[in-house]
């Protein structure tokens, strides 16, 4: 994995980085992952990501092609990312790796969605993209992540069966984020 991280500076008289504020016009977003995007671990990397031909090129939810990225509709989010903190000499703390998690909900449970849950319970090693309102996360390469899903049959009649999964992944920093070329139901 070669995501692209920020350069960090070092010593004692790092300067705080940049931030934007707007009191009239602030600029927020919404919450919810709608749609995860998974290709092979072997799969090459983007040579833009934020180019939408690059994407439609590559989008087949059923070509057994090794370059073929399969997309997710889902419900999901990212809380926070667990991180451990160790205090080291003379009172200074570091950060080692974070473990970022996306927990997810398919509610189309076909024929052809339940035999990919299965197959995910082979070995679940993909690269991973995904997106949140006006933002795709992942970068060139793509995430290295982890992905189970598991069949979910509720008691009540009225309710869905689901295909809840998680996805998880270690790394210090946060994934890159770009405006998302893909169409987004915003």
């Amino acid at each position: 994995m070669s995501i692209v991280n920020p350069v960090c500076t070092f010593g004692c008289g790092v300067i705080p980085p940049d931030f934007s504020f707007d009191d009239c016009s602030p600029d927020v977003n919404h919450g919810q992952i709608d749609r995860i995007y998974i290709a092979s671990d072997g799969a090459a990397a983007f040579i833009d990501w934020t180019l939408l031909p690059e994407w439609t090129a590559r989008l087949d939810n059923t070509t057994l092609d090794i370059e073929k990225i399969r997309f997710l509709n889902v419900i999901g989010d990212k809380p926070v990312a667990e991180f451990d903190q160790k205090e080291i000499s003379r009172k200074r703390k570091i950060i080692l790796d974070k473990t970022h998690t996306i927990a997810f909900s398919i509610d189309e449970t076909s024929a052809i969605n339940y035999e990919a849950l299965r197959e995910i319970e082979c070995g679940g090693n993909f690269k991973l993209w995904f997106q949140a309102g006006k933002y795709l996360y992942g970068g060139n390469d793509g995430i290295d992540a982890f992905i189970t899903e598991n069949d979910m049959i509720p008691r009540e009649r009225k309710e869905l069966n689901t295909f809840e999964g998680v996805a998880t992944w270690e790394n210090k920093f946060h994934p890159e984020r770009c405006t998302n070329p893909l169409p987004t139901l915003d």
